[in-house]
This record gives C-alpha cells, sequence and structure tokens, in this order.
C-alpha cells in the first residue's frame, strides 16, 4: 500500500508497505534533487527498499536490525532503542500485534518514553504522522510475513 503520496524532502519516511518489503524515503534537498533529475534523464530513485527488519526515526535510518523477530525482544533492545532519545518508539510487529513483557518497557516508560506496539501496517502509518507533527520518534519495525 502506497501511504505517502507526498515527498518529505527533511526526513526518513515510510513510501509503502508490503509483505516482505518496506520503501523508506531518503531525506534530501530539493536542490540536490533538481540537480540529479538534470542530470540523468531518468527518474531520481529518492527511497531504499528494505526486506530486513530496521529502526528508523526523521534522522535516521539503522537498515538490517539485527533482530528479525518481535517475539525474541530483550531489555538490550529497548535501551539501543531509548538511546536515540525519542519522545516514543512504535514497535511494528509485523501482520499481527504481539507485545513483549511490561517490564522491558518499564524503564523506558520511568523515563518518559512512550512504548506502543502495532502491527507494521499501523506502525508505518503511526510513524508518518507523528513525523509530520514534528515528534522525536523512533520506529522498530518488523518485516510483514505472508
Amino acid at each position: 500500500m502506497q501511504i505517502n503520496p507526498d515527498f518529505n524532502s527533511s526526513a526518513f519516511t515510510i513510501r509503502s508497505y508490503r509483505a516482505h518489503e518496506i520503501d523508506v524515503f531518503k531525506p534530501i534537498k530539493i536542490e540536490e534533487l533538481q540537480a540529479l533529475e538534470e542530470k540523468s534523464n531518468e527518474p531520481v530513485k529518492t527511497y531504499v527498499t528494505l526486506n530486513k527488519s530496521f529502526v528508523v526515526t526523521p534522522e535516521k535510518l539503522i537498515e538490517n536490525w539485527s533482530l528479525e523477530n518481535p517475539h525474541i525482544l530483550e531489555e538490550r533492545h529497548f535501551q539501543e532503542l531509548a538511546s536515540l532519545k525519542p519522545e516514543i518508539i512504535l514497535i511494528g510487529t509485523g501482520k499481527r500485534m504481539h507485545f513483549s513483557d511490561p517490564l522491558l518497557t518499564l524503564p523506558l516508560q520511568q523515563a518518559g518514553i512512550g512504548v506502543e506496539f502495532m502491527d507494521t501496517a499501523a506502525a508505518c502509518r503511526t510513524y508518518n504522522y507523528l513525523v509530520s507533527d514534528s515528534r522525536k520518534v523512533a520506529a522498530a519495525i518488523f518485516m510483514i510475513e505472508d
């Protein structure tokens, strides 16, 4: 499903999602994009297609995140996400929603960082909405499996 018809050139945003693949827009200055388009006769690809779990913030994309399954989230994974200094962390758990042990997220919540679990499609849409609202968000996204 295409979820972001407007190109946001200043932040990593999610362009589309489908089973086993998610497209993420890469930030690029309009001037740079125009210069690239002038040099090439073909459209410039302003996104990357990912097929493994990843972490994204408006400023950073961590491709091929070390964790491939939301069922094995550990405290160290949440600490890694907290180190990005978000206000809220979204966990896109694939086709179906999956929750982790509440004790794993308690330190984040005590530090004032919200943690929300949702299916990956909802996490992609929510991430884009929060980015458009200039929120400090981090999303850990697991692929949608068949």
